[in-house]
């Protein structure tokens, strides 16, 4: 039974260590979308205050570029927004495991003990 335990015990830590894993993964690509976005706000910025130097002469185009670029940081932000959710299911999956592992690991504390109160009961009763 000990040994059954500590297999579902290991499973359980492996388990959790793939979920801690698919976090931290999920938080560095949303991380990257995130400093994607930064940037392209800051060329848009750009481009707005070109487009208001040029006054008419120029602004067609740079009001084309604009509007690129705010599809660009739409999709950018929607791809954020999916990544939260992402990055929220996967910290709750990480907390999940961490609850069933402390389960597990109070459990084989308490059989730990029973199994050393059984022994000592067999020492005493061979004296």
């Amino acid at each position: 039974q000990q040994a059954a335990l500590e297999k579902a015990y290991g499973a359980q830590k492996q388990a959790l260590v793939q979920a801690q894993k698919a976090e931290a993964s999920t938080r560095t690509a949303m991380e990257g979308l995130q400093a994607e976005l930064t940037t392209v706000r800051s060329q848009y910025e750009s481009v707005k205050k070109e487009a208001q130097k040029h006054g008419s002469a120029g602004a067609a185009r740079l009001k084309e570029v604009m509007a690129k670029k705010e599809a660009e940081m739409s999709g950018l932000e929607a791809k954020i927004g999916e990544m939260q959710g992402q990055l929220e299911k996967a910290e709750k999956k990480t907390a999940s495991l961490k609850t069933l592992l402390e389960k597990a690991e109070k459990k084989n504390t308490e059989l730990e003990r029973a199994l050393k109160f059984k022994e000592q009961e067999v020492v005493e009763e061979k004296k």
